[in-house]
């Protein structure tokens, strides 16, 4: 059977992974990330630079959530940057040469999230769940 012939069965081969409706997980959500959010903040206070704050976490192991930190990082501070490319520790050095200028100010995520700290975080936990059962 060539590849073209399996569009009139393609419904066949999908394999569908149970998932669940918005919002019925958010409370799920808001407890597996919440503490990393916190957490995350909690290390934006402790700097005074966005470029300080990725080379902070750089330092955290993969145990420590350091790739759940990188997410939320990319989120407020370098949408246009792929999580793959911020995983390689040993491109920091290259990442930060390459787009450190076009990381939002640090200044600006800490207003923000004084602002509406529960509205975000849940909202973030959402986006982060999709995340969950990915590779």
């Amino acid at each position: 059977m060539k590849f073209g012939e399996y569009k009139r069965t393609a419904s066949e081969w999908i394999t569908t992974l149970g998932n669940t409706y918005f919002p019925d997980y958010l409370p799920s959500a808001l407890d597996i990330y919440r503490p990393y959010i916190t957490h995350f903040f909690e290390l934006v206070d402790e700097c005074s630079s966005s470029i300080e704050l990725f080379k902070k976490i750089n330092t955290l192991t993969i145990n420590k959530g350091r790739i759940q930190y990188l997410r939320i990082f990319r989120k407020y501070f370098a949408p246009n940057l792929p999580v793959e490319m911020l995983k390689k520790k040993n491109k920091e050095k290259e990442i930060i040469a390459a787009y450190g200028s076009e990381f939002r100010k640090i200044e600006i995520v800490k207003k923000l999230h004084s602002k509406s700290e529960d509205e975000y975080d849940k909202i973030l936990s959402a986006i982060l769940y999709e995340y969950k059962d990915r590779g």
